[in-house]
């Protein structure tokens, strides 16, 4: 979505945590740029991903970008960003727990970076040796 709309939407919304963050980030994030999906190819130009016809046919990008993309450019406050990628897609779900820090096995959780920009999963980046 245009970053206009986005924060249009959350702008004019009438019930409060009623917007939330949500990935359909395709096969190429990680792996190929090409492949096929539903007997038609699907590959990544110029950062999006496109059907063979040149239709949009899905996202490329994480939801931790999508996460530092609201903060870092569409002003979204890191909190309210957050919250919108975990505890309110949780709580329609109806399922409190999974947007919870508490309790939660580390492998489970990410390292963000103070751009909110993804570092590592936690197991793996509380292995690494401290930066001096």
């Amino acid at each position: 979505m245009h970053d206009e709309m986005i924060k249009l939407a959350i702008r004019v919304r009438l019930v409060p945590d009623r917007i939330f963050i949500v990935s359909d980030s395709m096969l190429s994030v990680g792996g190929p740029e090409e492949f096929d999906l539903y007997g038609r190819t699907v590959a990544l130009q110029n950062g999006q991903m496109v059907n063979s016809e040149g239709s949009l046919a899905g996202a490329h990008i994480t939801m931790p970008q999508t996460v530092s993309r609201f903060i870092n450019h569409l002003s979204i406050a890191p909190a309210q960003a957050l919250k919108m990628a975990t505890s309110v897609p949780a709580g329609l779900i109806n399922n409190l727990q999974a947007g919870q820090i508490q309790s939660r096995d580390f492998a489970e959780l990410v390292a963000l970076d103070n751009d909110f920009s993804y570092l590592d999963n936690m197991v793996d980046y509380l292995k690494k040796p401290s930066p001096s």
